[in-house]
């Protein structure tokens, strides 16, 4: 028995990815860098979570992502 299977490829957007085209890339890097910290440290216990501005590191990642 032999079976085909047809994969069709979609374009699959979001919100994030009209960002870079209406504003500057640092503020959208710095935005989503604030993001996900807030996302953390609702799952993270009180004294589990972090606190302070945004550091070189967390910036760096969202340059990646």
């Amino acid at each position: 028995m032999t079976r085909e299977v047809f994969a069709g490829a979609r374009e699959v957007t979001d919100k994030f990815d009209g960002l870079p085209e209406k504003f500057a890339l640092w503020k959208v890097l710095r935005v989503c860098a604030w993001i996900s910290p807030f996302v953390n440290h609702t799952r993270k216990r009180k004294e589990q979570r972090t606190n302070g501005p945004l550091t070189t590191d967390e910036i760096e990642r969202q340059t990646l992502f």
